[in-house]
């Protein structure tokens, strides 16, 4: 439980409607969701209560979805490359719709990204591609084009 505890990130946000109505919004990188089921993932789960849970580098897909959230009122969006990367968003809140990737599919083959829309927001979840000093050449064009790709796509997400 402790590895859990140190490895997401919550953010307590206002609902659009300025009421006293908040929602949680947890965002995790669980580096496999396999790892994190064992360590206590759907306790951690059941106790945090979150309106909507984002998970990056799911790995694998067949353990989540209504596996993980019992309630009915619980969604689940996944978008992944099988046992490398993946987005996973689960929600008590059901969005106007939702999208995977950005359009572009060289960029969306990994399924880094997933977007869901409310009424007054977005909620976007990014697996960003890692880089790192034994990265290929091709990688390092790979992740330049694809920050450039994923900031105009964000700019283009727009609430009046």
């Amino acid at each position: 439980m402790k590895y859990i505890q140190r490895c997401f990130r919550q953010y307590a946000v206002n609902a659009a409607s300025g009421g006293n109505m908040g929602m949680k919004i947890i965002s995790w990188n669980v580096n496999g969701i396999s790892r994190c089921r064992r360590a206590g993932f759907l306790k951690f789960l059941a106790d945090s209560k979150p309106d909507i849970l984002c998970c990056q580098e799911i790995k694998y897909w067949a353990l989540c979805g209504r596996k993980l959230c019992n309630d009915s009122d619980c969604t689940g969006k996944r978008q992944f490359r099988p046992n490398y990367s993946g987005t996973l968003v689960l929600t008590k809140r059901q969005p106007i719709s939702y999208h995977t990737g950005i359009g572009i599919e060289k960029f969306d083959n990994e399924g880094r990204i997933i977007t869901l829309e409310y009424r007054d927001y977005f909620v976007v979840t990014v697996y960003v591609p890692n880089l790192n000093p034994h990265s290929p050449p091709d990688r390092i064009d790979f992740r330049r084009e694809w920050e450039q790709a994923t900031k105009d796509y964000l700019a283009r997400l727009t609430k009046t």
